[in-house]
C-alpha cells in the first residue's frame, strides 16, 4: 500500500488550491484503508471527489476507503487563508489492516507550497512630448509615465535632468525640482500607471534631446522622449502706415 500527493508549488493568499492524493493498494487488495490528510494552518478544506464523506477534526481530514482493489485518486480542493504567509506544508498518510500492507517507506507523502511573491515590471514606462516642432520661446510639455505591468508592487525612483536649451515653466505634483533636475519616488502597485508632466520653454534654436532614468524592477531603464526641433521665432507683425495725400 502506497500513497503519493501532488500539489501546487506556490500559492496566493485567498486563492483556491488543488491537490491530488493517489492511493495504490499494490499487488493485492487492501482492507480498511484509512487516508489521513493533515492540513496546515492557513489552508481550509473545501471539497473532494473521494465518494465518501470524510471525518474532519480541526485541520485533519480522514477518509475511510474500505477495501481498495485498484489505484484511487482523490482530488482535494482547499483555499489559502487571506492572511496566509510562509510555506504551506501538507502531509498525508495511509494505513490498512491487511497483513504486510503497510510500508513505512511509502505510507506518507508531503507537499509544500511557497508564498508567491510576484515580480514588478516597469518595461512599459515611457516619456513622451506633446510637440516635436516648436519655435524659440514656445512652451511644450513632457509626460513621464511609470507603468507597472507586473504582479507585485515596487518602490520606484525617477530622475529627469533637463537640457540647458530649455527652461522649466511648470511641473505636476509629485515631481521635486532641484535646478534642472526633476525627481520622483514612491510605491506603485501592480497594474498601476502613474504619470507626471513638466512644461518647458525652448530657449534657442536647435534640437532638444531629453531622457529620464527609472529604477524599481531590478533594471535601470532609460525613458527617451522624441527629439524636439526648435526653429526661429516668428517676428512680430508690423503695421505699415502710408501717408495720405489730399489734393
Amino acid at each position: 500500500l502506497a500513497v503519493a500527493k501532488d500539489g501546487p508549488s506556490t500559492y496566493k493568499p485567498g486563492e483556491p488550491l488543488s491537490y491530488a492524493i493517489t492511493v495504490d493498494p499494490g499487488v493485492q487488495p487492501a482492507s480498511s484503508v484509512i487516508v489521513t490528510d493533515t492540513l496546515p494552518a492557513g489552508l481550509t478544506y473545501v471539497s473532494d471527489n473521494s465518494g465518501v464523506t470524510p471525518t474532519r477534526t480541526g485541520q485533519t481530514v480522514v477518509w475511510d476507503l474500505g477495501t481498495l482493489t485498484a489505484q484511487k485518486v482523490i482530488s482535494l480542493k482547499a483555499t489559502a487563508a487571506a492572511n496566509a504567509s510562509g510555506p504551506l506544508t501538507n502531509t498525508v498518510t495511509v494505513s490498512t489492516t491487511t497483513a504486510a500492507g503497510n510500508d513505512p517507506n511509502n505510507d506518507s507523502a508531503t507537499t509544500t507550497a511557497q508564498l508567491y511573491v510576484g515580480t514588478p515590471e516597469l518595461s512599459e514606462s515611457s516619456k513622451t512630448v506633446d510637440k516635436t516642432n516648436v519655435q524659440v520661446g514656445e512652451v511644450f510639455t513632457y509626460t513621464l509615465s511609470v507603468d507597472n505591468g507586473g504582479d507585485a508592487a515596487t518602490t520606484y525612483n525617477l530622475t529627469d535632468t533637463l537640457p540647458s536649451n530649455v527652461s522649466v515653466v511648470a511641473v505636476s505634483p509629485g515631481l521635486t525640482r532641484n535646478g534642472s533636475t526633476l525627481t520622483a519616488s514612491g510605491t506603485i502597485d501592480a497594474g498601476t500607471l502613474i504619470t507626471y508632466t513638466v512644461s518647458v520653454k525652448a530657449n534657442a534654436e536647435g534640437t532638444v534631446n531629453n531622457a529620464a532614468t527609472l529604477t524599481g524592477d531590478g533594471t535601470t531603464r532609460t525613458l527617451t522622449a522624441p527629439a524636439v526641433t526648435v526653429g526661429p521665432a516668428t517676428p512680430p507683425a508690423r503695421n505699415l502706415y502710408l501717408p495720405m495725400i489730399v489734393r
